[in-house]
């Protein structure tokens, strides 16, 4: 806009607002002679002109402040929302772990001889499947060969203890060997760690009746893992491997990638 029409448009609002005065006072004392009628009635439009657009005015304005304080509200809103789902989400996290523990406990208070809760502290990233390490030692009385259970299961054996902390070795490695049982048949044999996430019970009698979802379990025959504990079941049933005997692969039945506790036993005692 230049100068020209700016001096325009003041005097047009310089203009309306005396109108607007006369108006008021001509109407007040009952006075509204000719030329203030006419002068009004010119003057009219661009007094109806301003007058929209400060309402337009305004009412953008409300408009952008409306939005703003939708924006914010929107944002706490937000802040207040993932706040409470970290919170569930921390509740059910210690819900399971207490439901857990107290598991953990019941089982503890089965078992006969030396038992030991522990915590795994560290797992091995280049053998995922083979070990972890337990904040239990020496000086919690702790020692090698002491079994390791959880609540789903045979975790493995102690085969390491320092004197704060020890280290399993899983039944998934290749050097665990577990005298076993199969639960619908009877039928015993020799479960083996392959070194992944599945295991491999050899030495099965050949005309041995076993199907998939059979349980396995610890045998009486072992002299370092208690009898009757979980070990898996069967996935596939393999052919024989020579005259006498068959083999079947084993799915542990222990989540080792969510396992946080166990026992520690040593059921020799």
């Amino acid at each position: 806009m230049n100068a020209r029409k700016l001096w325009i448009l003041l005097i047009l609002i310089a203009l309306s607002i005396i109108i607007t005065i006369i108006q008021l006072d001509s109407f007040k004392n009952g006075k509204a002679g000719i030329v203030e009628k006419t002068v009004s009635n010119g003057i009219l439009p661009v007094q109806s002109f301003f007058s929209n657009l400060g309402r337009n005015i305004s009412s953008f304005w409300h408009s952008v402040t409306r939005g703003v304080e939708l924006e914010k509200e929107n944002k706490r809103l937000k802040e207040e929302l993932s706040a409470l789902r970290e919170e569930q989400e921390i509740s059910h996290r210690v819900q399971e772990e207490n439901k857990e523990l107290r598991k953990l406990l019941e089982l503890a208070g089965e078992q006969k001889g030396k038992v030991i809760a522990g915590e795994i502290i560290a797992r091995d990233p280049d053998n995922w499947f083979r070990s972890i390490k337990v904040n239990k030692g020496k000086k919690h009385g702790v020692t090698t060969d002491m079994a390791a259970l959880s609540t789903e299961g045979i975790v493995g054996r102690v085969v390491d203890a320092g004197e704060d902390t020890c280290s399993i070795r899983l039944i998934f490695d290749c050097k665990s060997a577990i005298p076993a049982q199969i639960v619908s048949s009877g039928e015993l044999g020799v479960v083996y760690g392959e070194g992944k996430d599945t295991l491999i019970m050899k030495y099965i009698a050949a005309d041995a009746d076993i199907k998939t979802g059979d349980q396995v379990i610890t045998s009486r025959l072992s002299h370092l893992y208690p009898p009757g504990k979980l070990i898996g079941t069967v996935t596939k049933v393999y052919g024989r491997d020579n005259i006498l005997y068959k083999a079947v692969q084993v799915k542990p039945s222990v989540q080792f990638g969510n396992l946080e506790y166990l026992l520690l036993i040593d059921s020799n005692i």
